[in-house]
């Protein structure tokens, strides 16, 4: 009896504690779906696994532009990644360190940041992307030509 008293009162703290985690613990990693407004890089295999593709991307939002890490995994075990993004413009956000299942697409979005510039033509701009899985970091950098 006294041991089953003790193995519901650890599962019990045990759910306090899985709920008591922040709902936002990998912020800015959200499920991708590209279109005519994103322009990207190609995918690039990250040096910690050829079943590891990412690439880095710039999203048009009306007068605003934002960078996104985009990262897919055909391999067979759950890897953790981490992300960053950077721009010319100030498009930057780091993406906390979260787990990474096999099968899915997941993007580190940066903030979205309003452009004002005449007739929407935003110009020659750089945008960077770093990576990290399992530790190990990959960087990108890319000079977009881009307009509204």
């Amino acid at each position: 009896m006294r041991f089953k008293l003790l193995a519901v009162a650890a599962a019990t703290a045990g759910a306090l504690t899985v709920s008591a985690t922040p709902a936002g613990a990998a912020p800015n990693w959200a499920p991708v779906d590209t279109n005519s407004t994103w322009k990207c890089t190609g995918y690039a295999n990250h040096t910690v696994s050829n079943f590891i593709k990412w690439k880095v991307c710039e999203v048009f939002n009306g007068h605003g532009a934002q960078v996104v890490v985009v990262v897919q995994s055909t391999a067979s075990v759950a890897v953790s990644i981490a992300g960053r993004t950077w721009s010319d413009y100030g498009s930057n956000d780091v993406c906390s360190t979260s787990p990474f299942n096999p099968g899915f697409t997941r993007g580190c979005f940066g903030r979205t940041v309003e452009l004002l510039f005449p007739g929407g033509v935003f110009g020659e701009h750089e945008i960077e992307g770093e990576l990290v899985v399992n530790g190990v970091s990959n960087v990108r950098h890319y000079w977009v030509e881009s307009s509204a």
